[in-house]
């Protein structure tokens, strides 16, 4: 009998032969002992009772050509090594460990996308809307011979910038409104191409409204810090900026766009250390009064400032990795005019959700010869991607920029696959944990509602070191627990994960701060430990397979009142940090800085906190939305990179409508001259003729 390539041997086995020794069957074989109580003898034609029926089924693998193939879609490999852990689908099997420990079943997880990648219409664009459609052509025919001018006009106009700053304003004053139009021909420019359908996913990513907020309260307090007509140059520089932001949707001046990023960086880096040191030409910096709270205006340009180069050197960076890991797909040849580009995405990602795919057996830690179940293995090329341009090619599909399968193995755990198999069988075990993870909650709020009670006794003191001890403990049990259960090759993602690593800095320097600004108390101190658990508790959340959420229900219970919790607790403290007279944090001279004949520049720990806070508070409060509508298995910080295809030439690329014609005329000459070689050919070489 054969069937997917196997054969299948039935050998009838009497009832008192069981006991003796049989032959091992073949090395690669199964074998399978039935007892069939419940069928009738003579339905297989064969005389034993049937109390005495045994079967031997042994499926052997036939001695085949070619050993069959898994199924999936026919793609090459390439020996391209990849830098995260790539796994092929398994089938379910059943494995036990060394320590003669049964299986445990976990499941395989593919990090799959949370949505579908919607499809962009690039030709929709402010010029096509607006304008009609012979305006729209004789526009975009005349933007690559505009393009090199408006590049060096953006220079120009940076330089002037410069000198606004550094010189009195009143000899600048005349020359403002010539600056004004240095900064917005390029923005117009730059506007009218771009992509309608790409700019409508931007304005739904937190990124994008994050970096713009920054951008607006950057421009906004040097304008107050100007304080005279030079404000109206921060308004065209601002809009500059944003569209710096939407990198994403300059499909047509994406490599001007690109080396806008590199100048942007440093630029906010000397516009922080401008007002630093007040380097700033006839300017007041004034301080800004809301009720109790003072903001000074010099202190908000210089964080925004600050934090808007992290982002924009981020952006830089992720354009650069993305053209050494993927150099086949730059940008192709700029001689024709229909040249295709591939415009990867700096500021979209896309969403990423573990699917389950398959279950296996966990194998133990303790195995020395076996490799890890999830491994890096060589990339999967992916099929050739549809171009479109038989059809309709200015609509193209938003597509992620590396098409490889990432598997995860939940038993790949820090510690031994066992533990979690222990929490999901017993109840008492859960139960524990609960209560760990809910008194170290209950005992951190408690701890620092008495913390902020500004007429405390000594009797509150002696009970605000009793909860900060709780609360230190009982956290510490708990995110020690959860993060043993963390899945290694997602930990590793999370690692290297920007979103997390610049959480985690502002975390801690936040919690340094308030440390420093509580003089090194022995119950404030705890509290702002239990806290500091609780907030790096969250960024490993993604590290959490499925398996281990859905069983231990940690999102549900905890997730959402922890990050409540982080993100309150850092706001009241910024608003005691606002108050002058606050009787609970001491400020005091973290850093000063002097320079011969420029000037000093102090750094206080109640500046840097309330820095600290405001940053916390505005890039980690979508993780409360995320964690209420989401799925439970979306994950909140491991994304993927996606990227676009132009079948339109660069404007930098493109050919100018002179250059063309030129070309054109060079062809046509051309093609002439290989016309008349190929008639001189047909006729044959000329014949003398005698007189």
């Amino acid at each position: 009998m054969q069937g997917g390539g196997y054969r299948l041997d039935f050998h009838q086995l009497a009832a008192d032969s069981r006991r003796r020794s049989r032959p091992n069957p073949p090395r690669g074989s199964l074998t399978l002992l039935y007892s069939a109580h419940n069928f009738r003898a003579e339905q297989f034609n064969i005389g034993n009772t049937p109390t005495e029926l045994h079967l031997e089924m042994r499926i052997q693998p036939l001695h085949a050509q070619s050993e069959l193939r898994q199924a999936g879609p026919a793609v090459e490999r390439t020996q391209k090594p990849s830098s995260i852990a790539v796994q092929p689908k398994h089938e379910n099997v059943a494995t036990s460990d060394n320590d003669d420990t049964p299986g445990v079943q976990q499941s395989l997880y593919e990090l799959g996308l949370a949505q579908p990648l919607p499809p962009l219409i690039l030709s929709r664009t402010p010029a096509s809307t607006l304008l009609s459609s012979r305006q729209h052509d004789r526009l975009e025919a005349a933007m690559p011979a505009l393009t090199p001018a408006t590049l060096v006009l953006f220079c120009t106009s940076i330089i002037c910038f410069v000198v606004l700053s550094v010189v009195a304003g009143s000899s600048m004053t005349p020359w403002v409104p010539l600056i004004f139009v240095t900064f917005v021909l390029p923005l117009l420019s730059a506007v009218a191409f771009l992509s309608l359908d790409v700019l409508a996913q931007l304005l739904r990513n937190y990124e994008f409204w994050f970096i713009s907020s920054l951008n607006a309260l950057n421009f906004l307090g040097l304008g107050l810090i100007f304080g005279d007509e030079r404000a109206v140059v921060c308004v065209a520089l601002c809009l500059n900026v944003q569209s710096v932001v939407a990198i994403d949707a300059n499909y047509r001046h994406f490599p001007a766009a690109v080396k806008s990023i590199v100048v942007a960086g440093p630029a906010m880096l000397a516009l922080v250390v401008c007002c630093a040191y007040r380097l700033l030409a006839d300017s007041e910096y004034p301080a800004l009064p809301l009720g109790g709270l003072v903001l000074q205006s010099r202190q908000v340009v210089i964080f925004t400032a600050s934090t808007l180069s992290v982002f924009l050197i981020k952006k830089s960076y992720v354009r650069q990795r993305h053209r050494s890991v993927h150099p086949g797909n730059e940008d192709r040849s700029a001689n024709t005019l229909g040249a295709r580009h591939t415009i990867p995405c700096v500021v979209l990602q896309a969403r990423i959700r573990l699917n389950p795919v398959a279950v296996q057996a966990c194998h133990s830690t303790n195995q020395e010869n076996t490799s890890p179940l999830v491994s890096t293995m060589p990339e999967v090329a992916a099929p050739a991607r549809p171009h479109n341009t038989a059809g309709a090619p200015h609509i193209q599909q938003l597509q992620l920029s590396n098409d490889k399968t990432i598997v995860v193995d939940a038993c790949r755990t820090i510690v031994r696959p066992r533990l979690l198999r222990h929490f999901e069988t017993s109840f008492q075990l859960r139960a524990a944990l609960y209560w760990l993870g809910a008194i170290g909650l209950a005992a951190t709020v408690a701890a620092w509602v008495l913390l902020l009670h500004q007429r405390r006794r000594k009797a509150s003191e002696q009970l605000e070191l009793v909860l900060g001890i709780i609360a230190v403990v009982f956290s510490l049990l708990f995110t020690s627990t959860t993060i043993a259960l963390t899945q290694r090759n997602l930990l590793r993602l999370l690692a290297w994960n920007f979103d997390v690593v610049f959480s985690a800095v502002q975390g801690t320097a936040l919690a340094v701060c308030l440390l420093d600004l509580l003089c090194w108390r022995a119950a404030p101190c705890l509290a702002v430990i239990s806290w500091w658990l609780w907030f790096h508790w969250l960024l490993v959340l993604d590290a959490l397979t499925p398996s281990v959420t859905h069983h231990l229900r940690l999102r549900r219970f905890f997730a959402l009142p922890a990050i409540l919790l982080a993100l309150v607790i850092a706001s009241v403290c910024a608003l005691q940090l606002l108050i002058d007279d606050s009787e609970i944090f001491s400020s005091r001279l973290l850093w000063h800085l002097s320079v011969t004949s420029i000037g000093d520049f102090d750094v206080h720990t109640s500046t840097l906190a309330v820095q600290r806070v405001v940053t916390i508070v505005g890039w980690s409060a979508r993780l409360v939305i995320e964690l209420v509508v989401s799925d439970q298995n979306q994950l909140l910080y491991i994304r993927r990179h996606v990227e676009y295809v132009s079948p339109y030439a660069t404007f930098m690329d493109a050919p100018s409508s002179g250059a063309q014609k030129r070309r054109t005329c060079q062809c046509s000459r051309s093609q002439t001259s290989v016309l008349n070689a190929e008639t001189r050919g047909e006729l044959g070489p000329p014949t003398m003729q005698n007189d």
